[in-house]
This record gives structure tokens, sequence and C-alpha cells, in this order.
């Protein structure tokens, strides 16, 4: 689902509901987490339908 023009905060919670998803498990990178506010901002567009939150993830894709 691709929305332009909007805020994620705006939107994210419309886009769960018409998924269907009730609940979330979020996984955030801990530089993200801390070098600013997303990490809240991300939790309250989320609401009631947060049950955890995941700091850190190990980098994944190409290894020679």
């Amino acid at each position: 689902m691709v929305t332009f023009g909007k805020h994620y905060q705006d939107v994210l919670p419309s886009h769960l509901d018409r998924l269907g998803v009730k609940r979330v498990y979020l996984v955030i990178s801990k530089s993200l987490a801390n070098s600013s506010s997303e990490l809240q901002n991300i939790q309250k567009a989320i609401g009631d339908k947060l049950v955890g939150t995941r700091l850190g993830v190990a980098p994944h894709g190409y290894t020679p």
C-alpha cells in the first residue's frame, strides 16, 4: 500500500484497519530509535494495536 502526500502518522492507523490488522509487533533499528523521536511517533500512530517493540535489527542482505 502506497500513500503520497501525507505523513505516515496520519495514514498508518487507517491502513492497519483496512488490512484487518489486530496486533502489531514493531521491529526497529537501534540507530533510528535512538537518534530521533520516530519510535515514539510510530508507537503513537499504531496505538492500542501495538503488542511489543524490538529494538535492534542485525544487518541483512548480500553477504559475499
